[in-house]
């Protein structure tokens, strides 16, 4: 082959086009040819970017649908609420919508969940009536018959995820009712003692009352003092009657009075009140009781009988009282609850003092730190009352620093007596301890 044949084959090139006729012999001119860039389709170099766009066009169209549904997904994201629960007597069964519901112990409170709707929800606690309310999930979404706190327990919160089903002897039928009652009063009883007043000692006294030696009430600040010296030995006995009536709507010494209670019918505390958790055999209501004197000569001749544990003359003489009850099926089980070293103590001899001193000074003057009572070692030998003073909160301590100065009341026979010096010099209206009571006194602080 020549030169000139092989120039005339040439490769092909960028702008080859291929012409495509009609094979059946028509006519050429009635059908213009099809005319195909076959480089621009299929060539290896656009496929890939084709490919990259249509995914990415993809993972667009569904982070528009995430995004658009979100808040639907948002709402149906939580399908269980947990509720707090403060329930009484504490040995009952939770049931919802009909089934039994397992709680789990979280501090005072048992947790249990319940899914999002509207539920009822059964307390059952024999031999109390069976308690049952309503309420809807989330909080807020409809019906909710059930019992809350005024405040969040634990701070800052809904109210809503704490239920509460208090108890009370109004839930009680009449025979395990009176029961309960005589129970009670039985326990009581046997916290009754007696104490010898010596010759020259105080005791509180009306002055409705006869007898030597009776002082009469003295004024001071906004109260009246009564009480009298004993002239000669007394035997002091002292006594706790249950208060049932319901004719006062009275929660005074502030018990129980955060959801309304009538503690005349025993009232619960709030589980967040409790020092720990509770048996969950055990209630822990609270109950009012009357404490009384009667003071005899030692041959046995009443001088004066149901003398409040008080010398402030009008002074309510009613005292709350924690108790532990039990119910084994068939009877009640009975005992004041064992708490002291506070102002929280369940003595009613301290609550009585510190009732008195709040009447005659911490009304006005609160002090500045919570006392330390100290009862005796019966319920007729009194209390005593400490008080560590900050004389300067803002001074700076050093190993040289005298201790702040501490004022010792001590409450005998209804009357507060200055132990000390210091407390003398604070309260100068209260009549000062003998030496015989001061000693007694500084046992007590020892122990």
């Amino acid at each position: 082959m020549d030169s000139t044949d092989h120039n005339e084959i040439e490769e092909p090139g960028e702008d080859l086009e291929v012409e495509i006729t009609n094979l059946d012999g028509g006519d050429a001119d009635e059908r213009s040819p099809r005319i195909f860039t076959g480089p621009w389709i299929l060539a290896r170099t656009f496929r890939k970017p084709v490919t990259i766009a249509t995914g990415a066009f993809i993972v667009l169209a569904m982070l528009i649908l995430l995004v658009s549904t979100t808040p639907l997904r948002l709402l149906t994201m939580q399908a269980t609420f947990s509720l707090r629960l403060d329930a009484n007597p504490p040995w009952g069964q939770l049931s919802v919508d009909g089934k039994r519901v397992g709680l789990i112990s979280s501090g005072a409170y048992s947790l249990f969940s319940v899914p999002r709707g509207q539920h009822r929800l059964t307390w059952r606690a024999a031999p109390f009536a069976l308690q049952e309310c309503v309420i809807s999930m989330p909080a807020g979404s409809g019906p909710d018959t059930c019992e809350h706190p005024n405040v969040a327990p634990n701070g800052p919160g809904s109210t809503r995820t704490y239920i509460i089903f208090p108890a009370n002897l109004s839930m009680l039928p009449a025979a395990p009712r009176a029961a309960l009652i005589q129970a009670t009063q039985k326990a009581l009883d046997r916290q009754q003692s007696s104490e010898t007043v010596r010759t020259g000692e105080l005791y509180a006294l009306a002055p409705e009352r006869p007898g030597e030696n009776l002082r009469l009430c003295t004024s001071v600040l906004i109260a009246a003092l009564c009480f009298a010296a004993a002239d000669q030995p007394l035997q002091a006995k002292l006594s706790m009657q249950l208060d049932t009536g319901t004719s006062r709507d009275d929660c005074s010494a502030g018990a129980c009075d955060d959801n309304g209670q009538d503690c005349h019918l025993f009232c619960d505390v709030p589980a967040s009140y409790l020092r720990s958790v509770s048996n969950r055999s055990v209630w822990q209501p609270f109950v009012y009781v009357h404490v009384y004197w009667q003071f005899a000569t030692m041959n046995g001749r009443v001088i004066a009988a149901n003398e409040p544990d008080t010398f402030v003359l009008g002074t309510q003489n009613e005292q709350p009282l924690q108790l532990n009850t039990r119910w084994n099926g068939k009877q009640w089980s009975v005992t004041p609850t064992s708490q002291s070293g506070s102002s929280a103590t369940n003595d009613p001899v301290c609550n009585a003092a510190m009732g008195d001193m709040y009447t005659l000074v911490f009304a006005s003057t609160p002090p500045d730190v919570e006392p330390q009572l100290v009862p005796g070692p019966t319920t007729a030998s009194g209390c005593l009352l400490k008080f560590a003073l900050n004389s300067n909160p803002n001074a700076e301590l050093t190993p040289t620093a005298a201790p702040p100065p501490v004022a010792y009341v001590i409450q005998r026979f209804g009357v507060l007596l200055a132990v000390n010096s210091t407390a003398h010099h604070l309260w100068p209206f209260l009549p000062v301890a003998d030496a015989y009571t001061q000693q007694l006194a500084q046992q007590w602080i020892a122990q």
